[in-house]
């Protein structure tokens, strides 16, 4: 009285053709999404000059990740908000230690990255299910 498992080649073939279609598959399907998300996050970027939505920009894939970014000096401002600087002449006052005094209002951040996230969520949950029922056909 034992245990037989028959198929356990079978099984080992099928493991060893996923692997070879996965190593492209990956960075295949990573690409795909950051260029999906870039073309996101710059629609939701406010735009006056454009400067900032232009610079939206992806790495390549690495350690199966990629970086989507923005160089922009005032970019985190914009996602995050900030405070406005008291600008006219005569206007603002440095403290004692030199710094710039702030008026009390807040912009608030715009989120643009954050919203192309959540929007991407969903279709990147369908996107790596297609390409893993393929990978195991």
């Amino acid at each position: 009285m034992g245990v037989v498992i028959e198929g356990l080649d079978e099984l080992e073939r099928k493991l060893a053709e996923a692997e070879m279609r996965y190593r492209g598959a990956v960075d295949r399907f990573l690409k795909q999404q950051a260029e999906l998300l870039q073309g996101t996050v710059r629609g939701n970027t406010p735009t006056k000059t454009k400067q900032l939505a232009l610079a939206w920009a992806r790495t390549q894939p690495h350690n199966n990740m990629i970086d989507v970014y923005n160089n922009t000096e005032y970019a985190a401002h914009v996602e995050y908000g900030h405070r406005i600087p008291i600008m006219k002449k005569g206007d603002f006052v440095r403290d004692v230690n030199g710094k710039k005094k702030y008026k009390k209002e807040i912009v608030p951040g715009v989120k643009m990255l954050r919203k192309s996230v959540l929007q991407q969520k969903v279709m990147f949950r369908e996107n790596a299910k297609a390409i893993l029922e393929a990978m195991f056909k």
